[in-house]
């Protein structure tokens, strides 16, 4: 099956920021929503004291104008990532979906407008609306991947109650004042 992850390599030579910068020098007042070409997936990786190990950050291309990640291709992306020592805990999608006629207000409003999406632990399609072609580039998908526990079931459970000879008995023992008196 073929993938559309492109591993980021932050020492190879990427020209594309040239046609970024001369489109976004060309914007005029009239901001048009887009299909996303693509988005940026970053796996958090968390370890058992709660503290992010590493992030590894890759690059999805949408294979049609849906900004559809299919369930069937989310579920291989995540596997691809999960191993012996990391498993898949949740993810939140983060895109900017800014209405155009919104965007002169928002930029100059002190509000905050809320992007992130709700976190899913359940791997289903992921669309990805529209977005203005600004904000295409900070559009991603946080996956949290968190650190195996350690198998627990060796270590088991003893019952509070103890049998001897069919007859089942409490045991219970009190410390402090042992001196009781009824008035």
């Amino acid at each position: 099956m073929q993938t559309n992850i492109i591993d980021v390599d932050i020492h190879s030579i990427d020209d594309s920021w040239i046609d970024e910068q001369q489109r976004l020098l060309s914007v005029d007042q009239n901001y048009v929503r887009e299909p996303l070409e693509y988005i940026m997936f970053h796996f958090c990786f968390i370890n058992n004291e709660h503290m992010i190990d590493k992030i590894h950050t890759e690059k999805y291309i949408f294979p049609d104008n849906t900004s559809t990640i299919l369930k069937s291709e989310f579920n291989s992306i995540i596997q691809a990532k999960t191993n012996e020592n990391y498993e898949f805990s949740e993810y939140v999608p983060y895109v900017v979906d800014l209405e155009p006629e919104h965007i002169q207000s928002y930029a100059k409003s002190e509000s905050q407008i809320q992007f992130m999406h709700q976190a899913s632990t359940i791997i289903q399609d992921v669309v990805c609306p529209k977005s203005i072609f600004v904000f295409q580039s900070i559009n991603c998908i946080i996956v949290i991947l968190k650190h195996k526990l350690p198998n627990t079931s060796i270590i088991t459970t003893k019952s509070i109650l103890k049998t001897n000879k069919n007859i089942t008995k409490k045991r219970v023992k009190f410390e402090g004042n042992k001196t009781r008196h009824r008035k």
